[in-house]
């Protein structure tokens, strides 16, 4: 007997397996395709898509240990201190802006909306108007006729 016999068919495919599952996807489509085949692996596993979440703003702080005496010269270490909380401050008021730019922003859209659904209600009840009118002069109209054809039945 060969070695090819003695071979379990298992064996052969769990080979091929650990080929497949050895090659690197090297393209955002190849990415992508691992990944939803791990997903349909376990697929009944629930599957947790995390929410985004927003950068939280930080109240500044009441106490801060680290202020330079009134003592001539600051240490080496000051100046790192100093830039540290600048740069945490100047964050906090960046973030501070854009959120107000955000309302903002929100504000000026909901404005402009109710204003275009305004207009798109002005013109709505006048189309509304319209044919309410039409369909009204249509019944007069078939009504007259009728009125017509009942009196020349009564003179003939």
């Amino acid at each position: 007997m060969s070695k090819l016999d003695n071979k379990n068919p298992s064996e052969e495919m769990n080979k091929n397996n650990e080929k497949e599952e050895s090659k690197i996807a090297r393209t955002a489509k190849g990415i992508q395709k691992v990944q939803v085949e791990n997903l349909m692996k376990r697929i009944d596993k629930p599957i947790v898509i995390p929410e985004n979440k927003e950068f939280v703003l930080k109240p500044p702080k009441d106490f801060i240990r680290n202020i330079q005496g009134s003592s001539a010269g600051a240490g080496s270490g000051e100046f790192h201190v100093y830039r540290a909380l600048r740069r945490k401050e100047l964050m906090r008021l960046k973030l501070m802006d854009e959120e107000i730019k955000k309302e903002q922003e929100q504000k000026e859209f909901n404005e402009k909306m109710n204003k275009l659904k305004e207009i798109e209600d002005k013109k709505t009840e006048k189309r509304r108007k319209k044919r309410q009118m039409q369909k009204e002069s249509k019944k007069r109209k078939l009504m007259k006729e009728k009125e017509e054809k009942a009196e020349k039945k009564e003179k003939a």
